[in-house]
């Protein structure tokens, strides 16, 4: 059975990687990751904040609830998906290294599952740094290097997962790009940021890094 469920993933991934976001979105420990990460940073109500990376939306609606989001993705069926789930939301086709915003517009910046996959993690990080007002935050969320199989098996254990569920967070673990804290903050030295927090979930798997921008 666990085969079925890791060719089902294979085969989306290559022929509809939008539709595999989108079943991925709305698993529940998925859900619960992002909700419980943006829960942590205490963010004020109806701060103005520039999601990037939005993919169909998984944060989207939960984030248009309390704030003024705007939500972007370079994939135009992406935003295409999200705007059909979320037509109320602000969302628009956009490159993480070229975001169309003036300067110091947005009170936060966050971006989940981006900074470890973009090519040129220093310019992304630039880019964040001149869209977010000064002393704003911008919040990074990616896969942490250093957990590892048996780190997997402890926490599918406790979380006691079945199915497309279990498999798509085994999947995650195995494809993802993953990125070290330490290479984290040598690209943060580069920019004017400072680490305000880190965060990590799901057992360690992931780190949730919010740092405040100074312009």
């Amino acid at each position: 059975m666990d085969y079925f469920y890791s060719l089902q993933i294979f085969l989306l991934s290559l022929f509809q990687p939008s539709k595999l976001f989108e079943k991925i979105n709305a698993l529940p420990w998925y859900q619960g990751l992002l909700e419980e990460w943006v829960e942590d940073n205490n963010l004020p109500e109806k701060s103005h904040v520039l999601e990037i990376g939005s993919a169909t939306g998984a944060l989207s609606h939960y984030l248009a609830s309390k704030h003024k989001l705007v939500s972007v993705d370079r994939s135009a069926k992406m935003i295409k998906r999200a705007k059909e789930k979320h037509s109320y939301i602000d969302f628009r086709v956009a490159d993480a290294l070229n975001l169309p915003f003036d300067d110091t517009v947005f009170d936060v910046v966050l971006a989940s599952s981006l900074i470890n996959v973009v090519d040129n993690k220093q310019e992304a990080l630039d880019e964040m740094l001149r869209v977010c007002k000064k002393d704003g935050k911008v919040m990074l969320l990616f896969p942490l290097e250093g957990f590892d199989d048996d780190d997997l098996l402890k926490l599918g254990s406790k979380m006691e997962l079945k199915g497309f569920s279990k498999m798509a967070l085994a999947m995650w673990h195995k494809l993802a790009k993953k990125m070290s804290l330490e290479s984290l903050e040598l690209l943060l030295k580069e920019s004017n940021f400072k680490i305000l927090s880190t965060q990590t979930y799901l057992g360690g798997m992931v780190a949730g890094v919010v740092v405040e921008a100074h312009v």
